[in-house]
């Protein structure tokens, strides 16, 4: 092991390297630990080392040989403590196929970064407890969802109802909802975009859009752009 008499050092100047690494690549990691003077082979023979990397920088996932390692996935994916809280999550994305089909993994993914849910297997994308985890902290998610999760009805209400763009992101059915399309332009504005023609037409909605986000007037109908009461709405 390499936390053995002088290998102890190896494994503390291994980590410094893992702080100060900037490139993501594992070829340019092998460098950073050649010009150390460390062996590499300590990312792929020690779980300890991988442990604390993988909370360091997530990516570093991709480098070890622990990808099917509950623990090691677990660790790489909470974002806790981690150097770069953005890739937390994420970095589901190398871990191997049975941890991306390991639910307490991916709830873990989706917790941390609900886009993590993109590389999550087919099968986690189709469970329930696991879209609405992802959908509670970023609506637009759904975009990852199961054909069968993203026709649900109670699903879609839960993302539109984030201040993210689901609306964008749901079958054409739910954008020509009216209860949808209300509950998406309450909470996202904007969204209104993504609306069926019909609505952006609607002065009801338009208004509850522009009371959102002045930004949805551009995307309401040429008359109601007209109309002083969208007009003074969409100024506020």
């Amino acid at each position: 092991m390499l936390r053995s008499s002088r290998n102890l050092n190896d494994f503390d100047d291994a980590i410094k390297v893992i702080e100060a690494w900037d490139e993501w690549s594992c070829f340019s990691l092998e460098d950073d630990f050649k010009e150390a003077s460390v062996d590499s082979s300590i990312l792929q023979n020690n779980k300890d080392f991988a442990m604390q990397s993988v909370q360091i920088y997530p990516r570093a996932l991709e480098c070890t040989i622990y990808r099917n390692n509950k623990d090691v996935c677990l660790a790489a994916v909470d974002h806790a403590g981690q150097k770069d809280a953005t890739d937390a999550g994420r970095a589901l994305k190398y871990a191997s196929p049975d941890m991306q089909n390991n639910k307490k993994v991916v709830l873990a993914a989706v917790k941390s970064n609900a886009k993590a849910l993109e590389y999550a297997s087919k099968y986690m994308q189709d469970d329930e407890d696991v879209v609405l985890e992802a959908i509670s902290h970023k609506g637009d998610a759904i975009r990852y969802a199961s054909d069968r999760l993203r026709n649900d009805r109670d699903i879609v209400k839960a993302a539109v109802q984030t201040k993210q763009s689901a609306l964008c992101y749901v079958p054409e059915k739910f954008q020509a909802d009216k209860e949808i399309v209300e509950l998406g332009v309450q909470h996202a504005g904007n969204t209104l975009f993504c609306a069926a023609d019909k609505y952006k037409d609607d002065k009801d909605i338009v208004l509850m859009a522009c009371q959102n986000s002045e930004l949805a007037f551009q995307h309401a109908s040429a008359r109601l752009q007209k109309d002083k009461d969208v007009i003074l709405a969409c100024n506020h």
